[in-house]
Protein backbone atom coordinates (compact mmCIF):
# COMPACT_ATOMS: atom_id res chain seq x y z
CA UNK A 1 0.00 0.00 0.00
CA UNK A 2 1.23 3.91 -1.08
CA UNK A 3 1.11 5.15 2.83
CA UNK A 4 2.94 2.44 4.41
CA UNK A 5 5.68 2.36 1.54
CA UNK A 6 5.88 5.91 1.79
CA UNK A 7 6.21 5.72 5.60
CA UNK A 8 8.67 2.86 4.90
CA UNK A 9 11.12 4.89 2.73
CA UNK A 10 10.73 8.10 4.50
CA UNK A 11 12.51 6.55 7.80
CA UNK A 12 14.57 4.38 6.42
CA UNK A 13 16.00 7.69 4.59
CA UNK A 14 16.31 9.56 8.17
CA UNK A 15 17.43 5.84 9.92
CA UNK A 16 21.07 7.48 10.55
CA UNK A 17 19.29 10.70 12.08
CA UNK A 18 17.13 9.16 14.06
CA UNK A 19 19.69 6.51 15.51
CA UNK A 20 22.11 9.68 15.88
CA UNK A 21 19.49 11.28 18.13
CA UNK A 22 19.39 8.20 20.10
CA UNK A 23 15.63 7.24 19.50
CA UNK A 24 14.34 11.12 20.21
CA UNK A 25 12.25 10.72 16.64
CA UNK A 26 9.54 8.24 15.58
CA UNK A 27 9.17 4.36 15.90
CA UNK A 28 10.02 2.55 12.68
CA UNK A 29 7.89 -0.44 13.83
CA UNK A 30 8.64 -4.07 13.40
CA UNK A 31 10.44 -5.60 10.29
CA UNK A 32 6.90 -7.19 9.55
CA UNK A 33 6.54 -6.58 6.05
CA UNK A 34 6.70 -9.79 3.50
CA UNK A 35 9.01 -9.88 0.91
CA UNK A 36 9.45 -8.53 -1.74
CA UNK A 37 11.26 -6.04 0.52
CA UNK A 38 12.09 -3.61 -3.16
CA UNK A 39 11.31 -2.39 -6.32
CA UNK A 40 13.21 -5.35 -8.39
CA UNK A 41 16.75 -5.21 -9.73
CA UNK A 42 15.43 -4.70 -13.07
CA UNK A 43 13.04 -1.90 -12.59
CA UNK A 44 15.79 -0.11 -10.25
CA UNK A 45 18.76 -0.54 -13.47
CA UNK A 46 16.23 0.81 -15.57
CA UNK A 47 15.24 3.75 -13.81
CA UNK A 48 18.11 4.33 -13.06
CA UNK A 49 19.53 4.81 -16.44
CA UNK A 50 16.78 6.55 -17.51
CA UNK A 51 17.23 9.54 -14.43
CA UNK A 52 21.43 9.33 -15.31
CA UNK A 53 19.88 10.56 -19.03
CA UNK A 54 17.94 12.86 -17.44
CA UNK A 55 19.99 14.58 -15.30
CA UNK A 56 22.60 14.71 -18.11
CA UNK A 57 20.10 16.67 -20.51
CA UNK A 58 18.67 19.01 -17.04
CA UNK A 59 22.49 19.70 -16.31
CA UNK A 60 22.83 20.51 -20.19
CA UNK A 61 20.04 22.98 -20.27
CA UNK A 62 19.89 26.85 -18.68
CA UNK A 63 16.19 27.20 -17.86
CA UNK A 64 14.57 28.12 -14.51
CA UNK A 65 12.13 24.65 -14.73
CA UNK A 66 15.28 22.43 -15.98
CA UNK A 67 17.71 23.78 -13.38
CA UNK A 68 14.71 23.46 -10.54
CA UNK A 69 14.13 19.58 -11.75
CA UNK A 70 18.14 19.17 -11.54
CA UNK A 71 18.25 20.50 -7.44
CA UNK A 72 15.37 18.60 -6.86
CA UNK A 73 16.18 14.77 -8.46
CA UNK A 74 19.89 14.92 -7.98
CA UNK A 75 19.36 13.42 -4.69
CA UNK A 76 18.01 10.28 -6.20
CA UNK A 77 20.94 9.40 -8.09
CA UNK A 78 22.14 5.85 -6.99
CA UNK A 79 26.21 7.61 -6.84
CA UNK A 80 25.09 10.92 -4.92
CA UNK A 81 25.89 10.06 -1.56
CA UNK A 82 29.10 7.66 -2.31
CA UNK A 83 30.83 10.45 -5.32
CA UNK A 84 33.33 12.55 -3.70
CA UNK A 85 31.91 14.83 -0.96
CA UNK A 86 34.29 18.38 -2.66
CA UNK A 87 32.54 17.00 -6.81
CA UNK A 88 29.18 16.92 -4.86
CA UNK A 89 29.25 20.27 -3.16
CA UNK A 90 30.87 21.89 -6.37
CA UNK A 91 28.23 20.63 -8.33
CA UNK A 92 24.96 21.28 -5.79
CA UNK A 93 26.14 24.08 -5.08
CA UNK A 94 26.39 25.18 -8.65
CA UNK A 95 23.00 24.21 -9.32
CA UNK A 96 21.47 26.44 -6.46
CA UNK A 97 23.42 29.35 -7.39
CA UNK A 98 21.62 29.09 -11.03
CA UNK A 99 18.52 28.60 -9.75
CA UNK A 100 18.70 30.95 -6.99
CA UNK A 101 20.27 33.67 -9.28
CA UNK A 102 16.96 33.04 -11.60
CA UNK A 103 14.56 33.29 -8.86
CA UNK A 104 16.27 35.94 -6.43
CA UNK A 105 12.65 36.00 -4.04
CA UNK A 106 12.20 32.54 -3.86
CA UNK A 107 14.12 30.68 -0.67
CA UNK A 108 13.80 26.70 -1.85
CA UNK A 109 17.25 26.42 -3.07
CA UNK A 110 18.32 27.71 0.28
CA UNK A 111 16.51 24.86 2.11
CA UNK A 112 18.55 22.79 -0.17
CA UNK A 113 21.43 24.62 0.73
CA UNK A 114 21.03 24.12 4.43
CA UNK A 115 20.41 20.81 4.00
CA UNK A 116 23.46 19.79 2.10
CA UNK A 117 25.74 22.29 4.26
CA UNK A 118 24.92 22.64 7.87
CA UNK A 119 25.61 19.40 8.98
CA UNK A 120 27.91 18.85 5.57
CA UNK A 121 26.28 15.69 5.45
CA UNK A 122 27.50 14.16 2.92
CA UNK A 123 30.68 15.60 4.55
CA UNK A 124 30.92 18.28 2.16
CA UNK A 125 34.47 19.85 3.42
CA UNK A 126 35.28 21.99 1.46
CA UNK A 127 33.49 25.10 -0.38
CA UNK A 128 30.38 24.07 1.43
CA UNK A 129 29.72 27.30 3.71
CA UNK A 130 26.27 27.52 4.88
CA UNK A 131 26.23 31.08 5.57
CA UNK A 132 24.49 32.36 2.28
CA UNK A 133 22.05 30.11 2.59
CA UNK A 134 21.40 31.20 6.58
CA UNK A 135 21.47 34.65 5.55
CA UNK A 136 18.69 34.53 2.83
CA UNK A 137 16.28 32.44 5.12
CA UNK A 138 16.83 34.85 8.33
CA UNK A 139 15.75 37.57 6.15
CA UNK A 140 12.82 36.07 4.32
CA UNK A 141 11.82 34.33 7.32
CA UNK A 142 12.86 36.08 10.61
CA UNK A 143 9.78 34.60 12.44
CA UNK A 144 10.64 31.02 11.97
CA UNK A 145 12.33 28.75 14.39
CA UNK A 146 13.38 26.12 11.88
CA UNK A 147 15.79 28.67 10.24
CA UNK A 148 17.18 30.06 13.54
CA UNK A 149 17.79 26.21 14.64
CA UNK A 150 19.78 25.84 11.16
CA UNK A 151 21.90 28.96 12.23
CA UNK A 152 22.28 26.94 15.75
CA UNK A 153 23.61 23.78 14.25
CA UNK A 154 25.63 25.61 11.91
CA UNK A 155 27.78 26.85 15.18
CA UNK A 156 27.62 23.86 17.11
CA UNK A 157 29.69 22.48 14.22
CA UNK A 158 31.58 25.04 13.96
CA UNK A 159 32.07 24.89 17.90
CA UNK A 160 30.83 28.28 18.42
CA UNK A 161 28.82 28.15 21.53
CA UNK A 162 27.61 31.50 22.06
CA UNK A 163 26.79 31.96 18.46
CA UNK A 164 24.69 28.59 18.96
CA UNK A 165 22.84 30.05 22.21
CA UNK A 166 22.34 32.94 20.35
CA UNK A 167 20.70 31.05 17.35
CA UNK A 168 18.60 29.09 20.27
CA UNK A 169 16.88 31.77 21.89
CA UNK A 170 16.38 33.66 18.11
CA UNK A 171 14.11 30.23 17.58
CA UNK A 172 12.47 30.49 21.04
CA UNK A 173 11.57 33.96 20.38
CA UNK A 174 9.98 32.65 17.03
CA UNK A 175 6.68 32.53 16.56
CA UNK A 176 6.22 28.89 14.42
CA UNK A 177 8.07 26.06 13.30
CA UNK A 178 8.08 25.22 9.68
CA UNK A 179 10.27 23.64 7.10
CA UNK A 180 8.11 24.26 4.41
CA UNK A 181 8.18 20.13 3.69
CA UNK A 182 4.61 20.20 1.99
CA UNK A 183 5.95 23.05 -0.41
CA UNK A 184 8.82 21.33 -1.08
CA UNK A 185 7.18 18.01 -1.63
CA UNK A 186 4.52 19.48 -4.31
CA UNK A 187 7.52 20.81 -6.66
CA UNK A 188 9.93 17.89 -5.74
CA UNK A 189 6.61 15.40 -7.51
CA UNK A 190 6.48 18.26 -10.42
CA UNK A 191 9.96 17.89 -11.41
CA UNK A 192 8.90 14.00 -11.12
CA UNK A 193 6.25 14.27 -13.29
CA UNK A 194 9.02 15.19 -16.09
CA UNK A 195 11.39 12.21 -15.39
CA UNK A 196 10.67 9.20 -17.64
CA UNK A 197 9.90 5.82 -15.50
CA UNK A 198 10.08 2.34 -17.00
CA UNK A 199 6.95 0.64 -16.59
CA UNK A 200 5.86 -1.17 -13.46
CA UNK A 201 7.01 -4.84 -13.08
CA UNK A 202 5.31 -6.78 -11.06
CA UNK A 203 7.46 -7.00 -8.03
CA UNK A 204 7.79 -3.12 -8.27
CA UNK A 205 4.17 -3.18 -8.11
CA UNK A 206 3.74 -5.56 -4.92
CA UNK A 207 6.68 -2.78 -3.28
CA UNK A 208 3.92 0.01 -3.88
CA UNK A 209 0.91 -1.91 -2.89
CA UNK A 210 0.96 -5.88 -1.30
CA UNK A 211 -2.35 -5.87 -0.50
CA UNK A 212 -3.42 -5.13 -3.89
CA UNK A 213 -0.57 -4.89 -6.88
CA UNK A 214 -2.62 -4.30 -9.31
CA UNK A 215 -3.61 -1.18 -8.31
CA UNK A 216 0.09 0.19 -8.08
CA UNK A 217 0.61 3.00 -10.51
CA UNK A 218 3.33 4.74 -12.40
CA UNK A 219 1.67 7.77 -9.88
CA UNK A 220 2.29 6.11 -6.74
CA UNK A 221 6.08 5.19 -7.47
CA UNK A 222 6.41 8.99 -8.20
CA UNK A 223 4.53 10.00 -5.03
CA UNK A 224 7.13 7.88 -2.77
CA UNK A 225 10.16 9.06 -4.75
CA UNK A 226 9.11 13.11 -3.80
CA UNK A 227 9.25 11.98 -0.42
CA UNK A 228 12.66 11.00 -0.70
CA UNK A 229 13.59 13.67 -2.52
CA UNK A 230 12.50 17.04 -1.04
CA UNK A 231 14.49 18.77 1.78
CA UNK A 232 13.98 18.08 5.20
CA UNK A 233 16.94 19.77 7.40
CA UNK A 234 16.50 19.19 10.87
CA UNK A 235 17.61 20.67 13.93
CA UNK A 236 20.58 18.06 15.43
CA UNK A 237 22.38 20.27 17.98
CA UNK A 238 19.27 22.12 19.51
CA UNK A 239 17.11 18.40 20.04
CA UNK A 240 20.60 16.51 21.71
CA UNK A 241 21.70 19.46 23.62
CA UNK A 242 17.70 20.41 25.15
CA UNK A 243 17.45 16.98 26.32
CA UNK A 244 19.62 17.60 29.23
CA UNK A 245 19.82 21.59 29.10
CA UNK A 246 21.81 23.97 30.94
CA UNK A 247 19.77 26.43 33.20
CA UNK A 248 20.40 28.90 31.27
CA UNK A 249 19.14 27.26 28.34
CA UNK A 250 16.08 25.22 29.33
CA UNK A 251 13.53 28.10 28.81
CA UNK A 252 14.64 28.53 25.31
CA UNK A 253 14.74 24.42 24.71
CA UNK A 254 11.38 24.73 26.39
CA UNK A 255 9.95 26.81 23.63
CA UNK A 256 11.48 25.89 20.82
CA UNK A 257 10.42 21.84 21.89
CA UNK A 258 6.84 23.82 22.06
CA UNK A 259 6.94 25.18 18.07
CA UNK A 260 8.22 21.71 17.17
CA UNK A 261 5.87 19.91 18.39
CA UNK A 262 3.19 21.91 16.18
CA UNK A 263 5.34 20.65 13.04
CA UNK A 264 3.64 19.22 10.19
CA UNK A 265 5.90 16.22 9.58
CA UNK A 266 5.59 13.31 11.19
CA UNK A 267 9.02 13.49 12.79
CA UNK A 268 9.60 16.90 13.07
CA UNK A 269 6.58 17.20 15.91
CA UNK A 270 7.84 13.96 17.33
CA UNK A 271 11.10 15.39 18.17
CA UNK A 272 9.47 18.14 19.63
CA UNK A 273 7.21 16.21 21.64
CA UNK A 274 9.75 13.65 23.09
CA UNK A 275 11.92 16.97 24.00
CA UNK A 276 9.15 18.43 25.90
CA UNK A 277 8.61 14.93 27.78
CA UNK A 278 11.84 15.35 28.57
CA UNK A 279 11.94 18.35 30.06
CA UNK A 280 8.06 18.29 31.40
CA UNK A 281 8.99 14.78 33.93
CA UNK A 282 8.55 16.50 37.05
CA UNK A 283 6.26 19.83 35.82
CA UNK A 284 2.81 19.44 36.26
CA UNK A 285 2.07 19.47 32.40
CA UNK A 286 4.28 16.62 32.26
CA UNK A 287 1.47 13.86 31.75
CA UNK A 288 -0.47 15.91 29.33
CA UNK A 289 2.98 16.43 27.10
CA UNK A 290 3.49 12.26 27.51
CA UNK A 291 0.16 11.30 26.37
CA UNK A 292 0.60 13.66 23.34
CA UNK A 293 3.67 11.61 22.87
CA UNK A 294 1.83 8.24 23.11
CA UNK A 295 -0.91 9.55 20.82
CA UNK A 296 2.29 10.49 18.26
CA UNK A 297 3.75 7.55 18.64
CA UNK A 298 0.34 5.26 17.84
CA UNK A 299 0.34 7.62 14.68
CA UNK A 300 3.66 7.01 13.38
CA UNK A 301 3.10 3.26 13.95
CA UNK A 302 -0.60 2.72 13.11
CA UNK A 303 -0.82 4.69 9.80
CA UNK A 304 1.78 3.25 7.82
CA UNK A 305 -0.51 -0.26 7.80
CA UNK A 306 -3.52 1.76 6.16
CA UNK A 307 -4.06 2.51 2.20
CA UNK A 308 -4.02 5.70 1.15
CA UNK A 309 -7.17 7.32 0.36
CA UNK A 310 -7.99 9.75 -2.57
CA UNK A 311 -7.43 12.61 -0.29
CA UNK A 312 -4.13 11.73 1.11
CA UNK A 313 -1.57 13.35 -1.53
CA UNK A 314 -3.70 16.68 -1.59
CA UNK A 315 -3.73 16.99 2.17
CA UNK A 316 -0.09 16.18 2.60
CA UNK A 317 0.51 18.76 -0.42
CA UNK A 318 -1.72 21.38 0.83
CA UNK A 319 -1.48 20.98 5.00
CA UNK A 320 1.70 18.59 5.60
CA UNK A 321 2.48 15.00 6.72
CA UNK A 322 0.55 15.14 10.09
CA UNK A 323 -2.48 16.46 8.59
CA UNK A 324 -2.35 13.44 6.31
CA UNK A 325 -1.95 10.60 8.01
CA UNK A 326 -4.10 11.47 10.33
CA UNK A 327 -7.35 11.50 8.06
CA UNK A 328 -6.06 7.99 6.92
CA UNK A 329 -6.18 6.99 10.78
CA UNK A 330 -9.86 8.96 11.50
CA UNK A 331 -11.10 7.35 8.37
CA UNK A 332 -10.23 3.84 9.42
CA UNK A 333 -11.62 5.06 12.89
CA UNK A 334 -7.72 4.29 14.60
CA UNK A 335 -7.21 8.42 15.42
CA UNK A 336 -6.69 7.97 18.85
CA UNK A 337 -4.64 4.97 20.86
CA UNK A 338 -6.56 3.11 23.27
CA UNK A 339 -6.56 3.08 27.05
CA UNK A 340 -3.20 1.68 28.11
CA UNK A 341 -1.23 1.44 24.65
CA UNK A 342 2.40 1.94 24.58
CA UNK A 343 4.78 1.94 21.71
CA UNK A 344 6.80 -1.02 21.22
CA UNK A 345 10.36 0.18 21.63
CA UNK A 346 11.94 0.23 25.53
CA UNK A 347 13.30 3.85 25.07
CA UNK A 348 9.78 4.85 23.97
CA UNK A 349 7.24 3.51 26.45
CA UNK A 350 9.75 4.64 29.27
CA UNK A 351 9.71 7.99 27.47
CA UNK A 352 5.96 8.16 27.78
CA UNK A 353 5.86 6.28 31.10
CA UNK A 354 7.88 8.75 32.46
CA UNK A 355 9.51 11.66 30.73
CA UNK A 356 12.63 9.90 30.89
CA UNK A 357 15.08 7.42 29.20
CA UNK A 358 18.35 7.13 29.96
CA UNK A 359 20.24 4.02 30.67
CA UNK A 360 18.19 2.61 27.50
CA UNK A 361 20.01 4.00 24.95
CA UNK A 362 21.76 0.86 24.19
CA UNK A 363 18.72 -1.29 24.02
CA UNK A 364 16.91 1.13 22.02
CA UNK A 365 19.76 1.06 19.50
CA UNK A 366 19.23 -2.63 19.38
CA UNK A 367 15.45 -2.38 18.91
CA UNK A 368 16.07 0.14 16.39
CA UNK A 369 18.31 -1.56 13.98
CA UNK A 370 16.63 -4.70 14.46
CA UNK A 371 13.63 -2.87 13.29
CA UNK A 372 14.90 -1.19 10.60
CA UNK A 373 12.29 -1.57 7.91
CA UNK A 374 12.34 -2.15 4.04
CA UNK A 375 15.13 -0.13 2.01
CA UNK A 376 13.61 2.58 -0.64
CA UNK A 377 13.37 2.02 -3.86
CA UNK A 378 17.51 3.18 -4.82
CA UNK A 379 16.65 4.66 -8.25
Amino acid sequence: MLASTLYRSRFTVLAALALALAFAGCDRGAAEADPPQAASAAWQAASDTLLRAHLRRLAEREDLQSQRDLLRLQTLSPNFHTQSAQRLARERLGVIARVRAAAPADTEADWYHAELCVRRHPPATQGCDPGPALRRLQAAEPDNAAVWLLAADAADARHDPAGYLLSLRRAAAARRYDLHYARHWSGALESLQRLPLPPLDPPTRRYLNDEDPDAASDADMRTLLATMAAPLPLPTAAVLNCRAPEDEERAACAAVAGLMAASDTLIGQTLGLSTMARLSADAADGPAWRERLRQAYWRNERARDLPASPQFVSLLRSRGEVAAYDALLRAAGRERAPPGWLPQQAMARELVRTGRSDGDGDDANADTEAAAPAPPVPL
